[in-house]
């Protein structure tokens, strides 16, 4: 079948571009258009922001998140966002510049990071690995939007049931304490979602206490007063800050194997975990 001969078409009339009439959407985020779809792993397609979501709440000079308000203590404005990406460069410092502890191929994985904060680790794990698909959820969508084309947001509560359609190689946590309010389902819920010899890894602090090597921790009783003050808060809101030593029991019992625990002395104390 031949195509149609282009001079016996007929020709539609012209129309002055300064003539057309620009009216607003009145369904924006319908998600009829396929323009507003992203990658689509929960059952039905993730959409773009709604303005819901970025009705952020202001309190004290500081910004904090708007969807799921109240879930998370720290504000998310810019003045936090650069202490978020200094922890990322301290992280990568204190475990040898590595992005990850566990010993899996991100090559062609799909990859979740839980809490993403910014967005930096996920970033530069798509930019590191380009055969992977890495998907970054949190409470705010504060993550950049130039990202590696493998690199996916959405704002969702990790707390709250996971959606995917299809499971993951790697599931990655950082700097979750005080963020979690069941740790067992969470790490339950990262048992479900992995592929089989799929692993998972939480890097995190031990918010609950201090430490020192030579004991000059006596001298500063109003540092310890401050953090058990501090933890007693937490744990009034439900969600410990202290979490990270619960994290191997925790991970052991959601029926992980070949799990691991590495301590790293730092500021603070850091520990990973990956199974």
């Amino acid at each position: 079948m031949a195509a149609p001969d282009s001079s016996s078409a007929p020709k539609e009339p012209f129309q002055d571009p300064n003539d057309v009439e620009i009216v607003p959407d009145d369904a924006p985020y319908s998600g009829e258009d396929p323009a507003f779809l992203t990658e689509t792993d929960a059952a039905s397609s993730t959409q773009s922001l709604s303005s819901s979501v970025l009705s952020y709440q202001y309190e004290n000079g500081r910004r904090y998140h708007g969807f799921r308000e109240g879930e998370y203590i720290a504000p998310n404005d810019d003045r936090e966002q650069e202490r978020m990406d200094l922890h990322h460069h301290i992280y990568r410092i204190a475990v040898g510049g590595d992005l990850f502890r566990a010993p899996v191929d991100l090559n062609k994985a799909r990859v979740l990071d839980l809490g993403t904060g910014t967005g930096i680790w996920a970033v530069d794990v798509a930019d590191e690995y380009p055969g992977a698909t890495v998907i970054g959820t949190d409470l705010s969508p504060i993550q950049p939007g130039w990202v590696p084309p493998n690199c996916f947001f959405e704002v969702d509560d990790f707390e709250s049931d996971w959606g995917f359609s299809r499971p993951f190689n790697f599931i990655h946590g950082r700097t979750l304490a005080g963020s979690v309010r069941d740790g067992p389902r969470l790490c339950q819920q990262a048992y479900s979602n992995l592929q089989p010899g799929g692993w998972f890894e939480l890097a995190d602090f031990l918010g609950d206490e201090f430490f020192s090597d030579d004991g000059t921790l006596q001298n500063a009783p109003s540092l310890v007063e401050w953090a058990r003050l501090n933890t007693e808060a937490f744990h009034r809101f439900g969600k410990e800050i202290g979490i990270a030593k619960d994290y191997k029991k925790h991970i052991i019992d959601a029926g992980f194997k070949n799990v691991r625990e590495e301590v790293y002395k730092v500021r603070t104390f850091l520990t990973v975990i990956f199974a």
